[in-house]
């Protein structure tokens, strides 16, 4: 009996196939959208630590509510 028996060889991609350039755009796209999901993420925590300061969201033109409607979006909303 054979060691290889029921192995599959893989051939190498090269860096210029389209399946290669496609995977790499595909994961620069969700590299992206990961670092701006984290950015959201945190923007809204130091909002949400910003909501019992009523004259700062003023000064900034925000009022509670929509500080606080904003501040308790899920990361991945807009």
């Amino acid at each position: 009996m054979s060691a290889s028996k029921g192995c599959v060889a893989i051939a190498p991609l090269a860096e210029s196939e389209p399946a290669v350039r496609e995977l790499k755009r595909g994961l620069g796209h969700l590299a992206y959208t990961v670092r701006r999901w984290q950015a959201r993420a945190k923007q809204r925590r130091e909002l949400k630590a910003l909501l019992h300061d009523a004259d700062f969201l003023q000064d900034i033109g925000v009022s509670a509510g929509d500080a606080m409607r904003e501040a308790n979006k899920p990361f991945w909303e807009e």
